[in-house]
């Protein structure tokens, strides 16, 4: 039996989900800025962070997996 393989178009929505354990995972097209409105470099699919412990704000550098959780999150 043979299979053919189907390209499937690049997804262009944008998601954004939060994982259980904090960081907040966007993908799609997205406009990243600071506060001042100067747009932020970053890959299609990246993660902010959502537990204030990363030490590349505002993106997520896994800081939440080596310290313990703060208090009422």
């Amino acid at each position: 039996m043979k299979h053919s393989l189907r390209i499937l178009p690049r997804e262009t929505k944008t998601r954004i989900y939060r994982k259980p354990t904090g960081p907040i995972v966007v993908s799609g097209d997205v406009l990243l800025t600071d506060e001042n409105g100067e747009q932020l470099k970053h890959s299609e699919k990246f993660s902010l962070c959502g537990c204030g412990k990363s030490n590349n704000l505002p993106f997520c550098d896994g800081n939440h997996k080596k310290q313990p959780p703060a208090a009422n999150q």
